[in-house]
């Protein structure tokens, strides 16, 4: 059995387990993080599009604790919500400063990747890079298997190392778990196939309390296709084209959707719409079609309403794919 040591073990190498890694780094300690993929490539937050939300922008704390507030319906949980609001900005100076480039929008901020479709990518190698310069170790492949617990205590990770998958036991003194969610789950899903809800079944076996599995986080735009699909149509899509049915029937307005942005603020509604008119037969092969608007000036306008300045690749994109 392989047998390695360190002060902190970090299970997972998305943007938590990296930040985390490069927290416990600037305070002096030896981090290994340890993940099923390579580091940077395999995790959420290198599928995702690079949005942030914060007072950075022209976007006050009240502005930003009410939205999301509205977005979660009132249950959102009031002490983590107030450190999402409060620490917001210092999060993404952080960021930053470990190497991520953003970029100013109204309300938030965008990464700035090399071609579409790397703008999560662009986050998770930057923090990699700046990570192995600071002396944090990565451990890859690992599949971790479970938390070892020594008198309540957490004392090291037990898993399985490299190609063959041979036993390796990471002792430590503390273990931070950011291994992602249970996305590869479902049949459709924008998460790396890794993401089976392991770390749930580590932390439940450990003996901590899960809560709100209930609260499953659905998307309303991809492409769609016989097969599985993993591509997310960008949010701003939804304000320069029109849901349809079957029917031709545009189903924003007939499900009296109001809130705006449509896929970022009213998701929620949007996603149980479609579901609705799917189950309802109203669906075109199980799906609700997204129909591009050909104007420049409804491009313009969600551009703006969003703050993304330049909106010509994605639309040059859209008329190539969604044609």
């Amino acid at each position: 059995m392989h047998h390695l040591s360190c002060d902190i073990a970090v299970v997972g190498s998305g943007l938590a387990g990296l930040c985390a890694a490069l927290a416990c780094s600037r305070a002096g300690l030896g981090v290994t993080v340890c993940s099923k993929s390579r580091p940077g490539t395999g995790s959420c937050t290198a599928v995702s599009q690079g949005h942030f939300r914060s007072s950075l922008a022209g976007f006050s704390p009240d502005e930003h604790r009410n939205l999301t507030l509205e977005a979660g319906q009132g249950l959102n949980l009031a002490q983590p919500l107030d450190l999402l609001v409060d620490r917001a900005e210092t999060a993404l100076r952080n960021l930053e400063a470990y190497g991520v480039v953003l970029q100013p929008r109204a309300k938030g901020f965008d990464t700035v990747p090399g071609k579409i479709g790397e703008e999560g990518v662009s986050i998770t190698k930057s923090l990699v890079r700046y990570a192995l310069s600071s002396g944090v170790t990565f451990l890859t492949p690992f599949s971790a298997w479970r938390i070892v617990i020594d008198h309540g205590r957490a004392a090291g990770i037990l898993g399985f190392f490299g190609p063959e998958a041979e036993p390796a036991f990471i002792q430590a003194r503390a273990v931070i778990m950011a291994p992602g969610g249970a996305g590869a789950l479902y049949a459709r899903t924008d998460n790396p196939q890794g993401m089976i809800g392991s770390g749930y079944g580590m932390a439940y076996h450990a003996g901590l309390c899960l809560m709100d599995m209930e609260f499953v986080q659905f998307y309303p735009l991809c492409l769609a296709s016989r097969s599985r699909t993993s591509r997310l149509l960008p949010p701003v899509l939804a304000e320069t084209g029109t849901l349809i049915n079957a029917e031709h029937e545009d189903i924003v307005r007939k499900h009296s959707i109001l809130r705006r942005p449509l896929a970022i603020a009213a998701r929620d509604e949007l996603c149980q719409a479609m579901i609705r008119e799917v189950s309802q037969g109203s669906g075109s092969d199980g799906t609700i079609a997204l129909v591009p608007s050909r104007d420049a000036a409804v491009w313009k306008n969600a551009g703006q309403a969003l703050g993304i300045q330049d909106l010509s690749r994605l639309r040059a994109w859209t008329k190539k794919v969604l044609a």
